[in-house]
């Protein structure tokens, strides 16, 4: 059997709130910081390709004005240029054009310079060279990474050499590197800060909330459970077989909805429909149900009107609708031959199948006034009498394999531990899945 014994509905709320702010947090801070690395790295992408674009700038206007001075071409004074520059630090971010490399139909071949003190591999100097050549425009700063370091490549047109283009390689430095990883790493830790402290400035709202609709909903449920109990207890004034059986008969059904692994929303719906099976017969006059002889034909047509008079009652309530399923269909039988639809087989729901088990196997082993109640051995052999043609043959293979323990615990007993179990079994299915409390 599996443990009914309810948990609290508040408790089950607040570890389900705490869990589910737990992940959402989680997810939330997860997110919030890959956001803010990716915009830090992009925002340090910019600021060096701009200090590049910047440095190129000065690079290139020194070269123009070596030319001049020197009367030598663009070829000659950029290379100049460059070793001067060499030792002048950048005003933002620290680096240096540590390679250039100038290209030029009129060049026998690309002219290189590379600066003797920066590390640059051979292979990282083929990376280069294997890059595609860009048509010669507008200076365009590409952001790269040459044996594991973040490198910017400048590309930009000489001026007095036909389709002439400087490559230029500005490389970061180490401490730059730093520099922008504390401030990401700052700047993550400032928004996880802020997402944590939005929460537990939130969760204490939330957690009021949250007991105000646990308590509502316990309240509710406790009323829907009550609604329930004073439609069993009318049934039972109306046929005093019914009360007990009630109990015992949708404990089974649920037992047996267990032992299928039946949906959540099935469950809930087997539980009331079960319980309130027979809640039609409120309907159905005196003289006729608690008629001691056999009934007439006019007399079995107006009894077996209690299904649709059940139907219409449940469908008044919200709550209640689902129990239609049961309620409507728990005369049908699997050949057809049930009443009031004659459905077959799949068209009856599998909640009315259950049902029709339990409910033979309950009447079957249960005292009542007109009759004694049968052994076990006795009721199961005629349940299996009616294998496909009363009942469907898998549910009733299923319902067999839990009937002895049900049987031993629960056969025939009228006594308020019944009713408990039952309680309990209700409250741990309905709060398992609560229509207002969507776990």
């Amino acid at each position: 059997m599996a443990d009914d014994k309810p948990i609290p509905l508040r408790t089950f709320v607040y570890r389900t709130l705490t869990l589910r702010l737990g992940i959402v947090t989680l997810a939330i801070v997860l997110g919030v910081a890959a956001v803010v690395y990716v915009h830090q790295s992009n925002l340090f992408a910019r600021q060096v390709a701009e200090t590049a674009q910047n440095e190129q700038a000065l690079l290139m206007e020194r070269a123009v004005r070596i030319a001049s001075a020197e009367r030598t071409g663009m070829a000659e004074s950029i290379p100049l240029a460059l070793v001067e520059r060499l030792a002048v630090p950048t005003a933002r971010f620290s680096g240096r054009f540590v390679y250039v490399r100038i290209s030029s139909p009129e060049l026998p071949r690309p002219l290189e310079v590379a600066d003797p003190d920066y590390a640059l591999s051979d292979a990282a100097k083929a990376a280069l060279r294997s890059i595609a050549r860009s048509p010669v425009g507008n200076v365009r700063p590409e952001l790269l990474r040459l044996d594991g370091h973040p490198v910017v490549r400048v590309l930009a047109p000489v001026p007095d050499l036909r389709d002439g283009q400087v490559e230029l390689l500005f490389a970061i430095s180490a401490p730059a590197i730093e520099r922008a990883r504390a401030a990401s790493l700052t700047a993550i830790a400032i928004a996880i800060g802020v997402v944590l402290a939005t929460v537990l400035l939130l969760y204490p709202v939330i957690l009021h909330l949250v007991r105000r609709l646990a308590n509502f909903s316990d309240a509710l449920l406790e009323a829907n459970f009550a609604a329930l109990s004073m439609l069993g207890a009318a049934i039972a004034l109306r046929d005093s077989d019914t009360d007990a059986h009630n109990y015992r008969v949708t404990l089974y059904a649920v037992r047996l909805g267990e032992a299928i692994g039946l949906a959540p929303e099935q469950m809930q719906a087997l539980l009331k429909g079960a319980f309130l099976h027979d809640v039609g017969k409120i309907g159905i006059r005196d003289d006729i149900l608690l008629k001691p002889g056999r009934l007439t034909e006019e007399e079995f047509a107006v009894m077996r009107s209690h299904v649709e008079q059940g139907v219409e009652l449940v469908r008044r309530s919200r709550w209640l609708a689902d129990a239609v399923s049961v309620v409507g269909a728990h005369h049908e039988k699997v050949d057809g031959s049930g009443y009031p639809n004659r459905a077959t087989g799949g068209e009856i729901p599998i909640t009315a199948r259950i049902f029709a088990i339990v409910d033979v196997f309950d009447a079957l082993t249960s005292r009542r006034p007109y009759k004694a109640p049968m052994t076990y051995e006795a009721s199961v052999a005629i349940l299996q009498q009616g294998r496909g043609r009363h009942f469907d043959s898998a549910l009733l293979d299923a319902f067999l394999k839990v009937a002895p323990a049900l049987y031993e615990r629960y056969g025939g007993r009228e006594d308020d531990d019944v009713k408990r179990d039952l309680e309990a079994v209700a409250r741990r299915h309905f709060r398992a899945g609560l229509d207002t409390l969507d776990y």
